[in-house]
């Protein structure tokens, strides 16, 4: 009787897609082992925890990755904690599509992330993130990217082969322009430089074709728009500050926008 129960339990473990410890405040540490009889798991919420270690090994030994057990795990929340880095074997988990590790303390993100080739979502805004790697370019998949709140000064060349890429938040970190490799990131509709540091755009933005929403506001030492920006032809939001008013691509994007099909432009 007690084997056929143990049985009935470890069955029931691998029919589990969901698991949520968010809000546990007194959880500092959380070893991913514990969770390799879940091989159905889809969901892992370990959100507003505190966690300022996620181990990805079990039985002491960093070679064995407990993560690569977790072989359908599409979701993982790891937001709202004190994580200062992610362990590399976190590139194992080969069917993730959604990523937040907003809100921690993360310096940089290991290039294993590569290996996320299925990846659609990262949110990892609200960091102390100086730099992104070159790594990056393996997120083949990649749809959706929130970066704001950091503190990039540049992007890798290699960012520009993000061709998947739709939105795109780089608001509030401290770069000073933009790789002249966007021209390829052909699919992207939204991007968000607001309060940056931004001296100049670079031409090679006309290559953003599917651009429909660009913000530009709070760049101080912006003053001059590339005359390429005139020629996006799906840019329907432009939002850009006051001191750029007097700018002659600026004063010719305002006369167009009062057109039927022009483009909004908001200063302030």
């Amino acid at each position: 009787r007690m084997v056929r129960r143990m049985r009935t339990m470890n069955d029931e473990l691998h029919r589990i897609i969901k698991v949520s410890l968010n809000n546990q405040k007194c959880i500092s540490s959380f070893d991913v082992g514990c969770l390799f009889k879940l091989s159905a798991l889809k969901e892992l919420d370990l959100s507003n925890n505190g966690l300022v270690e996620f181990i990805a090994y079990s039985g002491g030994r960093k070679g064995h990755g407990a993560l690569a057990k977790l072989t359908e795990l599409e979701k993982l929340n790891l937001s709202r904690n004190k994580l200062a880095s992610l362990p590399p074997s976190i590139g194992d988990l080969r069917k993730l599509q959604r990523l937040f590790l907003f809100q921690n303390r993360l310096i940089s993100l290991p290039k294993e992330l590569k290996g996320l080739v299925k990846l659609t979502e990262l949110q990892a805004f609200d960091n102390d993130l100086i730099t992104i790697p070159v790594e990056v370019k393996g997120l083949r998949s990649l749809q959706v990217l929130g970066l704001r709140g950091n503190h990039l000064m540049t992007l890798p060349d290699e960012f520009s082969e993000l061709k998947t890429l739709i939105h795109l938040d780089l608001s509030r970190n401290k770069l000073c322009t933009l790789p002249e490799e966007v021209q390829e990131l052909t699919s992207l509709q939204s991007l968000n430089l607001s309060s940056n540091s931004l001296v100049r755009i670079p031409p090679s933005i006309r290559g953003m074709v599917a651009l429909r929403k660009l913000d530009l506001r709070d760049n101080p030492l912006l003053r001059t728009f590339p005359i390429e920006i005139e020629s996006l032809p799906s840019l329907k939001d432009l939002r850009a500050d006051r001191v750029l008013s007097n700018d002659k691509t600026m004063i010719r994007l305002r006369k167009k926008s009062k057109g039927k099909n022009g483009v909004y432009v908001l200063l302030q």
